[in-house]
């Protein structure tokens, strides 16, 4: 693994681009899922406030 030949750096290249590829799709995943988590708990609570002052 020391010693790389050129189809091993093209295969850890790639694999590298893939994992970053990875991390930035995880970074939009988890802001969308933290968007619809504030929106839920947010409707969640306007409804249970409501039905607590009603």
């Amino acid at each position: 693994m020391i010693c790389f030949d050129k189809n091993n750096k093209i295969l850890i290249m790639q694999i590298v681009d893939f994992l970053l590829l990875l991390l930035r799709y995880w970074c939009i995943i988890l802001f969308l899922l933290y968007y619809i988590f504030l929106f839920y708990f947010y409707f969640y609570f306007m409804y249970f406030f409501n039905y607590l002052y009603l």
